[in-house]
């Protein structure tokens, strides 16, 4: 599927997170978004942060201003997570799986807070934090990258085999 027809269908379905996406419609959906998500950040870069201003008004030079970058990420954030939520159900996992990197920081960030940063156990489990936090995005990239699962499965008729 070529970018753009993804990048459509994508948008089509903006917040449809029942069915399935195939490999070629979530992957070209996401160059999609990175490649616009790329330009906005240059016009923004060269519209709005010039080193003279940041100077002027005593800001650092990290402190980018990039209105149109986040009005765009703002606006693919939920096309973004249900392509993924039905590219997931394509690989036979639900869907909340994409979330799992985030599930899995903030239970291990709250089970840190709750026990205090002073004890031995808690230094482990900063260790474990990093460990699964380095981890966990690798398995979701591993899972969004799998095959579809052939023929019919609980979340709906195989892409590949189900006319457009």
């Amino acid at each position: 599927m070529m970018i753009w027809r993804s990048s459509k269908t994508c948008l089509k379905k903006f917040a449809t997170f029942a069915g399935r996406a195939s490999r070629a419609e979530y992957w070209g959906f996401l160059v999609f978004c990175v490649l616009v998500a790329f330009l906005f950040l240059l016009v923004d870069v060269i519209a709005f942060n010039d080193g003279a201003s940041a100077e002027k008004q005593n800001q650092p030079e990290s402190e980018a201003f990039i209105p149109l970058t986040t009005i765009f990420m703002l606006f693919a954030v939920i096309p973004l997570v249900a392509a993924g939520w039905r590219r997931m159900h394509d690989t036979g996992r639900a869907g909340i799986y994409l979330l799992y990197p985030i599930i899995v920081g903030l239970g291990l960030s709250s089970l840190i807070s709750y026990v205090g940063q002073d004890s031995d156990f808690a230094t482990i489990a900063i260790g474990l934090v990093v460990l699964v936090l380095a981890i966990s995005p690798l398995i979701v990239f591993w899972w969004l990258s799998r095959p579809s699962q052939p023929s019919d499965n609980i979340y709906g008729p195989n892409p590949h085999e189900v006319s457009p």
